[in-house]
């Protein structure tokens, strides 16, 4: 009893701490840190404020006490040590750090200042740009300086004439330009790196380089037709979006169009563009869906434009009818609202998700609604469009790209669950290095649909990719350095993670396959390589009425008890006491059950082995 009263007591201070102004950070550091024949700033510094909080880094070109502003570079880091590689030798930079919890953000930590040395030999590399059919100067060009090895050179511009000039190390490089209505090219005329001519450069060498870039052609299109109907072919007035992949991943552009009265629709694609199309009724009676009856954008059917596409039909299935749903927001760290996709995948068991999702996307403002759903739990994923990354619904705003990590929301008969809001940080990627591979299942057979994502030695994701109908990804924007990749997708596990090493800045690093296993197959929620510590999350929704879900995390078989206590430490009821597999599971607590349960304070407790734990709930009626 004693000790139960102690844990109460330590909750009642943790909670005091999480919602307390976050301390400043101390004991700042900078160093240099060397990594082959890349240079690198290592920070680090001391967190005052406990497990509840994330990290700010701001960073200036410039000593401590010049002029220049300091600019953040990252936001939400969730570590105490960060790798800065987009540094350059003989140059001065600063830094500071913040500290940031849900009560806002802290005063700077002590600032720091490092010089890095520069002993690298310099050389020029100019030249004038000019209009391959008329031979007139290009202003605007993009040029890019591509070291073979070594740090990336910012691009320039050419000026109104077509010239360009940019003092770099002396070294080994290659040259791209580009500008809009112009086909982009590597020098000497040629549309890759690896047909490219290296220009090799001693120091205090200048070469001064002649270009000529081709106007783009009009490209050659295609109408893209079909119809939206329901069961028995009454047509559905609907909106008809169609998405341009790259790289067959994310998605770059999209069309509109409106269905007429006999359900028909038509859109003009360019040839070789691949496409993902979607349809959402205006009857919300109806589901939304991809093209072929999918309802995630992973899962959608990839359409290559080689030609006249008819066909792409919709029949759409009716909604049943709750008063119910989730709804929230899609914003980046600085609560700009993002265009994205949300999709909630509805839990039937503790092993596997329904194979019937909801998907909608957000509006101007970053709003989402589901209604109208199934009861259940769910759990909530969003892809956003453009530089952000993807991630599963967290409560405590944690990003993660795997299923088995996500927190679930779980909606009753009545009632939409508010404030399930998404964060997105945005891909740090700008180099020119890629990572293909392929995703396959335990039979072999080519897996669509799966996300692959890179992460970098700061815990960062770089790239994310989108596996097409014949298993592969690809994956861009990686600079030289240490990256792991993962692969998710819903309903399967995957065991394994390639740890990958990019030496140059510029290339390809291929076969970097993965074997997902189906969740059935392995008869538990989530596989025990997954899982690495016992744990006990908050419940959610926190205040609640009538129910709520405690999920918790085992690493190895257990047997688990799972008990509510009322604030004096009398038992109220047990939820789990039985032998576990090691996963992640979710328990609801239904207070109606218990007849005349009180509104008030509530604790609850996991044992498992040696692991114990404890937390708080807040029933109100």
């Amino acid at each position: 009893m004693k000790q139960l009263i102690y844990t109460f007591l330590f909750l009642i201070f943790s909670v005091a701490v999480i919602y307390s102004q976050p301390q400043p950070p101390s004991n700042l550091t900078a160093s240099e840190s060397p990594w082959g024949q890349f240079m690198r700033v290592k920070l680090n510094w001391t967190n005052n404020s406990g497990q509840f909080v994330s990290f700010n880094i701001y960073k200036k070109l410039g000593e401590l006490n010049d002029t220049t502003s300091f600019v953040k570079i990252v936001n939400h880091f969730h570590h105490t040590t960060f790798y800065d590689k987009f540094v350059e030798g003989g140059n001065t930079y600063s830094y500071y750090v913040t500290a940031v919890n849900q009560q806002g953000e802290s005063d700077p930590s002590n600032m720091v200042e490092i010089t890095l040395a520069d002993t690298i030999l310099k050389a020029v590399i100019s030249g004038n740009i000019t209009d391959e059919s008329s031979n007139l100067p290009l202003g605007g060009v993009k040029v890019f300086i591509i070291p073979e090895t070594g740090h990336f050179v910012p691009f320039i511009f050419t000026d109104s004439l077509g010239n360009f000039s940019r003092e770099v190390n002396a070294g080994s490089y290659y040259i791209k330009s580009m500008k809009f209505g112009y086909y982009a090219e590597y020098y000497d005329n040629v549309p890759n790196f690896q047909a490219a001519t290296k220009l090799i450069l001693n120091g205090e060498d200048t070469v001064n380089l002649q270009i000529a870039l081709a106007p783009i052609i009009p490209p050659v299109t295609y109408p893209l037709s079909g119809s939206v109907t329901d069961s028995v072919g009454n047509p559905l007035k609907s909106w008809i979006t169609v998405y341009r992949l790259g790289n067959n991943t994310h998605h770059h552009g999209m069309k509109r169009t409106i269905t007429d009265t006999l359900g028909n629709y038509s859109v003009i694609l360019n040839e070789g563009d691949t496409v993902v199309v979607h349809a959402r009724p205006f009857n919300h009676n109806y589901l939304p869906e991809f093209f072929d009856d999918k309802n995630t954008f992973n899962e959608a059917d990839r359409i290559a434009v080689t030609g006249n596409i008819t066909g792409i039909n919709f029949i759409l299935e009716p909604k049943p009818v709750y008063n119910n749903g989730i709804s929230g927001t899609v914003t980046n760290p600085d609560n700009e609202p993002v265009n994205a996709f949300v999709s909630a995948f509805r839990k039937t068991t503790s092993l596997q998700m329904d194979c019937r999702r909801y998907t909608t996307e957000t509006d101007s403002t970053g709003f989402y609604q589901f209604i109208n759903m199934i009861p259940g739990e769910y759990i909530l994923l969003t892809i956003p469009r453009g530089i952000y990354s993807p991630t599963y619904f967290r409560y405590d705003g944690t990003q993660t790209l795997n299923w088995h990590h996500a927190d679930s929301v779980v909606v009753t008969d009545n009632g939409i669950v508010t404030g399930i809001n998404f964060n997105v940080v945005p891909l740090n990627g700008n180099g020119l290095a890629e990572i293909s591979g392929s995703v396959y299942d335990d039979k072999g057979d080519a897996v669509a649909g799966v996300t692959v994502y890179v992460m970098d030695e700061n815990n960062q994701i770089t790239d994310y990719s989108i596996s097409d109908e014949r298993g592969n990804y690809l994956l861009t924007g990686l600079i030289p350095g240490q990256y792991r990749v993962y692969s998710d997708m819903v309903n399967y596990n995957s065991t394994q993670y390639h740890q990958v090493s990019v030496t140059n800045i510029i290339g390809l690093n291929s076969n970097y396959n993965f074997t997902l296993i189906p969740d059935a197959a392995t008869g538990v929620d989530n596989d025990e390589n997954l899982i690495d510590n016992f744990e006990l999350y908050q419940n959610y929704p926190n205040p609640f009425n009538p129910v709520t879900s405690i999920k918790y995390a085992i690493s190895s078989p257990q047997y688990v008890t799972l008990r509510i206590y009322d604030i004096l430490g009398n038992e109220i009821v047990t939820l789990v006491n039985e032998q576990k597999q090691a996963g992640v599971y979710s328990v609801n607590f239904n207070a109606s059950a218990l007849g005349g349960l009180a509104s008030g304070i509530y604790f609850y407790k996991i044992t498992a082995g040696s692991f114990t734990a404890s937390k708080k709930l807040v029933l109100m009626k």
